[in-house]
């Protein structure tokens, strides 16, 4: 007989969802198209809440691939939609995995980061939004 998912299951399936997650170096590759990007740069993104992280009770930061264009760069309207999620009070470091990898009905029942993949900012945008109570 299986039970619920742990919190650590969960927390697992999160970090892993779309790819995974990966380090600061490599999130920089990711993220220099065109101009290079230093460790810097990035942890003081990370550190305003302009790209999505998660920081393990070691202190090593994991970033998610789901959010980086296949060319590289940010999805477009990933900082914005950020932006709009931090300002949900209550907000914690998991709030944005959490939002973007749920189906939601004001994305035609897709999760948030597929929307955002099609250029439906908008309606990304309603339904963080909608979260904001």
């Amino acid at each position: 007989m299986k039970s619920g998912a742990t919190a650590e299951e969960g927390l697992a399936s999160l970090l892993g969802a779309e790819g995974g997650c990966v380090g600061v170096a490599e999130a920089c590759e990711r993220l220099r198209k065109p101009d290079p990007v230093t460790l810097q740069a990035l942890n003081a993104q990370i550190r305003v809440g302009e790209i999505v992280a998660y920081q393990t009770g070691g202190g090593e930061w994991l970033v998610p691939v789901w959010q980086f264009q296949p060319e590289g760069g940010l999805l477009p309207g990933m900082r914005l939609v950020l932006q709009k999620i931090w300002e949900i009070p209550g907000a914690e470091p998991l709030s944005p995995f959490a939002f973007f990898l749920q189906a939601h009905p004001l994305t035609g029942g897709k999760r948030p980061i597929d929307a955002l993949r099609t250029g439906q900012i908008e309606n990304v945008l309603e339904a963080v939004a909608a979260n904001t109570g």
